[in-house]
């Protein structure tokens, strides 16, 4: 799998993306203003399924939920002479607050 960013919500693979869910961002982050990317190494069996993610790094409040959208995303198979392979990759998860949650939780 190759590392490379799409519309913010993560890497791509081999590939193509089937399914990429965005992680829901945690209240406690969001009440704490945390923000930031959490880089998830995934591998993915023969049938484009992730059967193990483990955070490479990244804010300790965001890397349960990028763990979770890690585990649900689906790609087709990433193939070696027309054969399905299992590999392993990095998909990053970027968080970012909107405007609104900035104002919300803004300090005082």
């Amino acid at each position: 799998m190759t590392e490379d960013e799409q519309d913010g919500k993560g890497g791509l693979v081999k590939g193509k993306i089937i399914s990429m869910p965005a992680p829901e961002y945690p209240q406690q982050a969001k009440e704490e203003g945390v923000e930031g990317t959490v880089v998830v190494q995934v591998t993915m069996d023969e049938e484009g399924k992730i059967i193990e993610a483990n955070v490479n790094s990244g804010e300790p409040l965001l890397r349960e939920a990028a763990l979770a959208a890690a585990r649900l995303a689906r790609f087709t198979p990433t193939t070696v002479d027309g054969k399905p392979v299992k590999v392993t990759g990095t998909i990053n998860y970027n968080f970012k607050m909107d405007k609104k949650d900035k104002a919300k939780y803004k300090k005082k």
